[in-house]
């Protein structure tokens, strides 16, 4: 008679439940995106597929996400760096895109271009809809980087990386939605 010995292999009950079965449906908690964490922002963009730039042309109203400081603090900032009012992107294809300022109860204005391709995120090396500022812009901005990648139809999930020492390490969230 042969035997035949199989590995034991002694797994905790949390464990256990932690590992998900081949039949087991994924449960995803929902997050409420504007209020989360810059770690579950950050899962959630590496999650993401990329933006396709003709699949996500025309205009978007802009969200600051994260926790309370941060949106707190973003829209103060905006001035500071060459964007007063910035309200949204206005994705126009073929490599362009542009921002949305918006003063007071005056409309929206086009103002400060910039370059679209498609690169390797700075957050996780996966492709992304990637935006920079060209030499003309305001000097803050030459540094900043927008990636974007699809959450749906209508949003898009950005994040902002700037391309300075100690910084450069720390993207910073927002939210693109069509309007509608």
């Amino acid at each position: 008679m042969k035997v035949i010995r199989f590995p034991v292999v002694f797994k905790t009950r949390t464990q256990a439940l932690q590992e998900p079965t081949a039949d087991a449906p994924v449960v995803r908690a929902k997050v409420d995106l504007r209020k989360a964490s810059l770690e579950q922002l950050s899962q959630r963009f590496k999650e993401l597929p990329e933006a396709r730039e003709a699949a996500v042309a025309g205009h978007y109203e802009a969200f600051f996400l994260g926790p309370w400081w941060l949106r707190s603090l973003a829209p103060l900032s905006m001035p500071l760096v060459g964007l007063p009012g910035w309200c949204g992107k206005y994705l126009i294809g073929n490599g362009h895109a542009t921002n949305l300022l918006r003063q007071g109860r005056l409309p929206q204005r086009e103002a400060v271009p910039m370059h679209v391709s498609s690169l390797p995120s700075r957050v996780d090396g996966q492709p992304t809809l990637t935006h920079t500022y060209p030499p003309g812009s305001p000097l803050l901005l030459r540094f900043f980087i927008d990636e974007l990648r699809a959450a749906d139809q209508r949003t898009l999930l950005g994040m902002t990386t700037i391309d300075l020492p100690l910084v450069r390490r720390f993207p910073l969230p927002f939210m693109l939605r069509k309007p509608g």
